[in-house]
């Protein structure tokens, strides 16, 4: 189990991991120096190509009554897809931020989650890159307006010339323009409205 406090202590976001249906193989130990035989362990273990633990993100909240847990449902776009819970943190105490990693690790989405949808999560980026570079950007969360409605985010923008480099992306519900303050000394940067996408700030 793995488990994240929000910021002010009154909730609790932990996830769980269901292996049911996660092949047993055997470990063979050789441990004891008094048995000639071996010691055979039974352990539930995927394999490439095999059913996966699923993992189920739940919060916690009104800890100081009568709790009330809720389950944090993903984003619509993750679909049936095979995919890994891969890092969970509060923007503040009311949002939760996550992500997810389609299993072939070619696809990261990045939602935010709160208790007035019912947790259900909106989408607030998806990235194609691997599990390394997009985890490092979900650590580098830069700014958040007041109203946790306008982020800003340190992630990976793809160059055919030298690959991957960090952009300063700007995404949230209502993205119009960038300040032009933020930009770069042009005076450029994008004005496209996409609240899936993060918009680049050059």
């Amino acid at each position: 189990m793995a488990i994240w406090w929000s910021k002010d202590g009154q909730r609790l976001a932990y996830a769980t991991f269901d292996d049911t249906l996660v092949e047993s193989n055997v470990i063979v130990t050789y441990s004891d120096p008094h048995s000639l035989l071996p010691r055979l362990t039974m352990q539930r273990f995927p394999k490439a190509g095999r059913v996966n633990p699923k993992a189920t993100l739940w919060v916690a909240s009104n800890l100081n009554g009568n709790p009330r847990i809720e389950q944090v449902t993903p984003p619509k776009e993750l679909g049936t897809r095979d995919n890994y819970l891969v890092q969970v943190g509060w923007i503040d105490q009311q949002h939760l931020i996550v992500m997810w990693t389609l299993r072939a690790q070619n696809m990261s989405i990045i939602g935010r989650c709160r208790p007035d949808n019912q947790w259900k999560c909106d989408t607030f980026t998806s990235i194609s890159s691997n599990i390394p570079v997009v985890r490092d950007s979900f650590n580098d969360l830069l700014l958040l307006s007041d109203d946790a409605k306008i982020n800003f985010i340190r992630v990976p923008r793809p160059d055919t010339l030298v690959g991957s480099y960090y952009h300063i992306g700007l995404f949230g519900e209502k993205v119009r323009r960038a300040d032009s303050n933020l930009n770069s000394p042009s005076g450029t940067g994008s004005t496209r409205t996409n609240k899936n996408k993060p918009q680049s700030i050059n």
